[in-house]
């Protein structure tokens, strides 16, 4: 009989406890189970149970359900690449393996989390104040929370007053128990631009706000192809000046100084002409 009131507890107790999570790990990642039993031997016969179903089972020293490698030295049980569908309550049963008495029982709920998406930030915004509306894909578990400046603030949207303070910053974050994603930051200047800011807007509004990846591919291609077409004209100017400027030193005429002398006897003269090269 006792057994089965045990077996009530169990189910009484993980239905209370599925609301809770003892243990929370994400999809993917691996988790271990503590048994929390100081008396646990290798001697002791051990079940783990996911719900009604045994994953792990080991009587007389010999592992009947599962592997070695699903249980610690102490008894806990180690999951590896969680899925969601192993979400639930687990119970843990111990056994004494010559007298079958009841040594320790326990259960724990193990909460799956989803990846978490980068929220984005809506604003709605007047000349004083501005309303921020943090979005993201909620999954169980999640919540929002505002980082101003490094100050915490619970909820999903902030309401922020305009000031002369130009340096503070909001940052949307998005988290579950096991991790968080943050929200591009946004600045005072951002939320109550000046003129410049007013002026960018301006010009902004006439560009396409998602531009069609072909587009954003042929641009990258058309940058570069003028790039190397102007590295290759600079390279062949470059080369054409050179073989010029060889050219004048190399091929410049030789130039010949001739000189003439005289030679007179008895009022008769000759004369001889030499030359000399450069």
């Amino acid at each position: 009989n006792q057994p089965s009131s045990w077996a009530s507890t169990i189910l009484l107790s993980g239905s209370h406890r599925e609301h809770f999570c003892d243990v929370t790990t994400a999809v993917g990642d691996p988790v271990t189970i503590e048994l929390q039993y100081s008396g646990f031997t290798q001697d002791n016969e051990l079940i783990w149970k996911h719900g009604d179903t045994k994953v792990f089972e080991k009587r007389k020293g010999t592992v009947i359900i599962g592997s070695k490698e699903n249980v610690t030295s102490g008894g806990s049980l180690i999951l590896h690449s969680v899925q969601m569908d192993q979400k639930g309550p687990y119970s843990a049963e111990v056994y004494d393996s010559t007298t079958g008495k009841e040594l320790h029982k326990a259960v724990k709920n193990l909460c799956v989390t989803d990846p978490l998406s980068k929220p984005r930030v809506s604003r709605d915004c007047s000349k004083t104040q501005c309303l921020l509306v943090c979005v993201g894909e909620e999954t169980k578990y999640t919540r929002y929370s505002w980082k101003e400046n490094g100050k915490t603030t619970p909820g999903n949207t902030l309401t922020v007053q305009k000031t002369g303070d130009r340096s503070k910053s909001y940052t949307c974050v998005f988290s579950n128990p096991k991790s968080e994603e943050h929200s591009d930051p946004l600045t005072h200047m951002d939320l109550f631009p000046g003129f410049t800011h007013h002026l960018n807007h301006v010009l902004n509004s006439f560009l396409p706000k998602d531009p069609p990846i072909g587009a954003i591919r042929g641009g990258i291609f058309a940058g570069v192809l003028f790039i190397l077409i102007m590295a290759l004209l600079v390279f062949l100017a470059i080369r054409w000046y050179r073989l010029n400027r060889t050219k004048r030193f190399t091929g410049r005429k030789k130039q010949t100084f001739k000189t003439v002398s005289l030679h007179c006897v008895h009022n008769f003269c000759s004369s001889n002409m030499t030359g000399t090269e450069l």
